[in-house]
């Protein structure tokens, strides 16, 4: 009898030991530090001209930037020329040289070059580091208009996950601040050239939808559409989106893992100072009737 009960206390501490060692990993991996998010970056809108109006149209797909910009109808001329400025989280993958780093793709003839940003360019966005890219191109008048398209590959992703949550920040998306009385004066430099903001900027960014698990906990700036990650700005200078999501998902599953660690450390507190001396007293009547 004493056997039985010396093994069924062992069987009981080693099962305490097993499953504090099961609980214990799931709540440090749910504790797991994940590393920091840097969302600093830009993705600015100059052109070579005055009084333009522009509308920027932006689908972000993992680490990609969908850009299509399109010169609003009160523009009468047949062309102008832009340029991207790209900044931190923005600029494109691949080295800077005399073409376009491997990350810029392009649906008209587009020219690129490392730049320094106007030091009043970078006050206009103080979030925005000085180095940049510039993506040069033209857009022409055609029979719908004047268009063009461009992806920019950053070869970064703009979420990072910490257990429940998903922390992103995209890169700012718009072009310098200028009030609408300096925006035909005030111009800013581009390598050696001079650009000027558009006249007007509409913005649309689109993040995607919100999966049927998922809630917005907080989002900057609100959300144009609900359930959505979806902002649209008129005459606006930039958006800069960001935010945590919690999946209800990983949410229950660590509210579980919190409440078995919780069962656990009662148990535990509860069985250890019971289970010891009495597999203590155990082992000392084995010994005593075998001598």
């Amino acid at each position: 009898m004493d056997v039985v009960r010396a093994g069924a206390l062992a069987l009981v501490l080693v099962l305490l030991v097993i499953g504090g060692v099961l609980v214990f990993r799931d709540y440090a991996a749910m504790s797991d530090a994940p590393e920091p998010l840097d969302d600093r970056g830009g993705v600015f809108v100059l052109l070579d001209r005055p009084g333009v109006p522009v509308s920027t149209e932006v689908v972000v797909r993992d680490s990609k930037l969908e850009l299509r910009l399109e010169v609003g109808k009160g523009y009468a001329g047949q062309e102008v020329g832009y340029s991207l400025v790209l900044t931190g989280s923005g600029t494109a993958v691949g080295p800077d040289g005399a073409s376009c780093p491997a990350g810029i793709t392009s649906a008209t003839p587009v020219s690129c070059h490392p730049a320094q940003l106007d030091p009043e360019l970078a006050f206009a966005s103080p979030e925005q580091p000085m180095d940049a890219q510039v993506v040069a191109g033209r857009i022409t008048r055609g029979d719908d208009g004047m268009r063009t398209e461009l992806t920019i590959d950053t070869g970064r992703r703009f979420a990072q996950l910490d257990g429940k949550r998903t922390y992103f920040g995209l890169p700012a998306i718009g072009t310098a601040y200028l009030a609408p009385d300096e925006r035909r004066t005030v111009s800013f430099a581009v390598g050696s050239d001079k650009a000027f903001v558009p006249e007007r900027l509409d913005l649309s960014v689109d993040y995607g939808d919100l999966p049927v698990t998922q809630r917005a906990e907080t989002v900057s700036p609100e959300p144009w559409i609900a359930g959505s990650l979806f902002w649209f700005a008129e005459d606006a200078a930039t958006v800069k989106a960001r935010g945590a999501l919690v999946d209800a998902v990983t949410e229950d599953h660590e509210e579980r893992t919190l409440f078995l660690v919780g069962l656990y450390v009662g148990l535990a507190t509860a069985f250890v100072p019971l289970l010891l001396p009495a597999l203590w007293r155990s082992g000392q009547r084995l010994r005593r009737s075998r001598d």
